[in-house]
């Protein structure tokens, strides 16, 4: 209490306020994009929604309430889009740089997230400063909050508020209506929102603790049995904690999680993909776990933590989920362990030297992957500049609502850009919104999931039937000539007037044929079109 009471003084509201500022200096400083385009991959399919937002008035992709939230066949949550969507035509701002701002935004709202979410577990400046430094500036927050529209940066900087909400000291029915009314809105977002539910059994497994403990203290003291006092007492929960901790590591290696690979593959890759979103940083992760997990007056909120990490490690295995979810529990013992840090170290030059060496290593780690990659993925991770041009050329010379065929490739980014003058069904949601399908037929292809299916609670109740994908039509007639008969109904079934050719796409057999005997209108470097 006494250190607690020590750092509120020496804080003034005068360093709070620098402090933020530079932290929003820095923030504003890493998300100044070095790409000349939107980044990733759903950012496309999200543009192309809101766009058909802003041109229609309506999300022509909803069949079903459940659609508003992504759990019925052909939707997509609903939120990003119409957000998007919303404040481009107040401002009457292009889409795509209606995007950057969004992303801008985003970033430095995550700086206010996670300072409250620090704060429903200490009130301490440090802590929570700290803790917003980190969160903020890792490549999970940057990477979805850069110039991309992916519903997941969303999510992921929203999170902490329920972290925030489950922990408020508030009335609980005000704190329940504000519970359930950001579940919906999580859920709007992103399936990510399930994930939710272990910090809710969490809160309630704390609270149901704390009401036996309290009424077996009441018991004791009535029977004065010492007996029953001192094994109360002697019951070590940190041992029993760690022995759950070793559980949880070790968990999907019994229950057949992993069936191919070496034992250690899997956790190598995790501890990897989870260092390559967090940043150098995570070299304080075990610090921190150590000192919380050992702490002799452990509060709830501690315990909060603690449990909550157990839900969260078998999680942090899945390649699709879990290197989002664990991040600001990976920071939240972070930050505790630099903290501690800099009340370890007496050396004031010592402490500077690390203070500037965790800042400088963070910020160029983030600011690296933030602008480039390594791999092959360095090559299509952002649209080039040659198929924008593209996409701005069939904006301007070819009508609205013209269904193309295409081989793919990225054709489908350049769908975002050309604002509904060049349409294919590069999205389930998409098929309806362009027309493909009509809503008898969506609904015809619509199939119902059991309870007992995973699917059910991530896709839905309510899904596409396999074999409907009109994508894979257009696969199946790359093997046929252009004037094949199979081919010549295809493109009049779905009225189509131009073909879209990616040179960095798969040819097929029919683009050989199309260079034969199709007019060519467009050709760009990457980008070739021609007349059906």
């Amino acid at each position: 209490m006494r250190v607690i009471f020590m750092l509120k003084n020496e804080v003034s509201q005068r360093k709070k306020v620098i402090l933020f500022l530079l932290l929003i200096l820095l923030n504003v400083t890493l998300r100044i994009y070095a790409v000349p385009h939107e980044t990733g991959n759903d950012s496309y399919q999200i543009h192309a929604l809101a766009n058909s937002i802003s041109e229609s008035g309506t999300a022509r992709w909803w069949l079903n309430p459940l659609s508003v939230f992504g759990l019925y066949s052909y939707s997509y949550a609903s939120a990003v889009p119409f957000l998007l969507s919303g404040i481009s035509q107040l401002s009457n701002v292009d889409m795509e740089k209606m995007i950057l701002l969004y992303c801008m935004i985003l970033g430095l709202f995550s700086i206010f997230a996670a300072y409250l979410m620090a704060g429903a577990f200490y009130n301490d400046f440090v802590f929570k400063y700290l803790f917003a430094f980190f969160f903020s500036i890792s490549q999970g927050i940057l990477q979805f909050t850069t110039f991309d529209a992916s519903t997941r940066g969303m999510f992921m900087v929203a999170f902490p508020l329920m972290f925030y909400l489950l922990l408020k000291e508030d009335k609980s029915w005000r704190r329940l209506i504000l519970i359930v009314i950001f579940l919906v809105f999580l859920r709007s977002v992103h399936n990510f929102s399930y994930f939710a539910i272990p910090l809710i059994f969490t809160v309630i497994l704390i609270y149901m603790g704390s009401r036996i403990k309290l009424a077996t203290k009441k018991e004791m003291k009535i029977s004065f049995n010492s007996e029953k006092l001192a094994l109360l007492k002697k019951v070590n929960f940190t041992h029993i904690y760690i022995c759950l901790l070793l559980g949880a590591i070790l968990i999907p290696y019994f229950t057949k999680l992993f069936v191919v690979g070496s034992r250690y593959q899997h956790l190598i890759v995790m501890s990897i993909t989870t260092a390559r979103y967090v940043g150098p940083s995570i070299f304080l992760l075990l610090g921190g776990l150590v000192y919380i997990t050992n702490k002799k007056k452990k509060n709830s909120h501690d315990w909060f933590i603690l449990i909550s990490t157990l839900f969260f490690i078998p999680i942090s295995y899945s390649h699709i989920y879990g290197k989002f979810i664990i991040i600001p529990v990976v920071i939240f013992f972070i930050a505790i362990a630099f903290k501690n840090c800099l009340f370890a170290i007496s050396s004031k030059r010592l402490n500077t030297f690390f203070i500037i060496f965790v800042i400088i290593s963070s910020s160029l780690f983030s600011s690296y992957y933030n602008n480039y990659r390594t791999g092959d993925s360095q090559n299509y991770w952002y649209m080039d500049e040659k198929t924008y041009q593209a996409g701005i050329w069939t904006s301007s010379y070819i009508p609205e609502n013209s269904h193309v065929f295409t081989t793919i490739g990225s054709v489908w980014r350049m769908l975002a850009i050309s604002n509904g003058h060049i349409e294919f069904p590069s999205l389930p949601s998409l098929e309806l919104v362009y027309g493909f399908v009509d809503k008898p037929e969506a609904l015809n292809n619509t199939v119902s999931l059991p309870y007992t299916n995973l699917d059910y609670y991530f896709e839905g109740p309510y899904i596409q039937q396999s074999g409907t994908s009109k994508l894979g039509e257009y696969e199946w007639m790359m093997n046929f000539d252009i004037k094949d008969r199979r081919v010549q109904n295809f493109i009049e079934k779905y009225n189509m007037k131009y073909i879209v050719y990616d040179i960095a796409s798969k040819r097929g057999k029919i683009m050989s044929t199309v260079e034969e005997n199709n007019d060519l209108i467009y050709d760009g470097d990457r980008i070739k079109i021609w007349l059906v």
